[in-house]
């Protein structure tokens, strides 16, 4: 997931339950996964990414 539509789709997956569900409940995953399948993989990647880096360092 390196190209910027790909983390942007994901991005929008994930924030879109939010407006149900504020926490990231069991319902929640259960949305984004549906929607994107491989949203692990797009997290730890965005983990890595440097702001990500320095965001967490905090």
């Amino acid at each position: 997931m390196t190209r910027l539509r790909d983390v942007l789709e994901y991005a929008v997956v994930h924030e879109f339950p939010h407006f149900v569900d504020l926490t990231h409940s069991e319902w929640f995953v259960e949305q984004v996964g549906n929607h994107y399948p491989s949203w692990n993989e797009a997290t730890a990647e965005l983990i890595e990414l440097p702001l990500a880096r320095a965001v967490l360092a905090e």
